[in-house]
């Protein structure tokens, strides 16, 4: 049998309650086994759905939605429309192979490359013609998605604790609000009023 030696022997040797209490040992192994067969206790997460990450991307998307509601009944503006919309009969054509092509190949008409923007105003007078309503609409829908696709960046972001993996913890509840806090302010802040509308 195996004894401690030396300055640490003198140590082991003094303590009075050095051997756990058989009782001690059974209520440990009990509680290991009961709760590896036991569902695990709800976090705070779970049990309070206001700090569920779903419902608050829900409610961000639906409340940028009816903040933007108004744009539907506007026209369009003399600021850049005509550039890109009302002037351009490319873009009027909607979706065609001349007008792909013109959009990955041109980039004098707005003094900017940005192939994408002219697609999605050329799928816009596809599906909508000249509606402007509709049109500005469509752009609520690409912002919302854009500050819904924050939000879950940022909890991405700032969820994770060291030494955890992906997909196998919730966000803490301090980066929670921050992230909602940041996407919340990129949705709705009133800049952002020109660009969506």
């Amino acid at each position: 049998m195996w004894r401690p030696s030396g300055r640490r022997a003198s140590h082991f040797s003094r303590r009075t309650n050095f051997h756990p209490v058989p009782g001690d040992i059974q209520r440990f192994f009990e509680e290991q086994i009961l709760s590896s067969r036991l569902p695990h206790r709800q976090s705070e997460i779970q049990k309070n759905p206001m700090r569920r990450p779903p419902f608050i991307a829900l409610l961000l998307a639906l409340i940028t939605l009816v903040a933007y509601l108004p744009v539907a009944r506007d026209s369009f503006s003399n600021f850049d429309d005509d550039v890109y919309v009302t002037d351009n009969r490319v873009v009027q054509n909607g979706l065609t192979w001349a007008g792909i092509k013109w959009a990955f190949t041109s980039w004098r008409r707005a003094s900017h490359w940005h192939p994408l923007t002219w697609l999605s105003h050329m799928t816009d007078c596809e599906l909508f013609g000249l509606n402007a309503g509709a049109q500005h609409y469509v752009s609520v829908l690409f912002h919302t998605a854009n500050a819904v696709l924050l939000f879950l960046l940022l909890l991405r972001l700032t969820g994770l604790r060291p030494g955890t993996k992906a997909g196998t913890s919730s966000p803490p509840p301090g980066a929670l609000w921050p992230a909602a806090f940041v996407a919340a302010l990129f949705a709705w802040h009133p800049l952002h009023v020109e660009s969506v509308a």
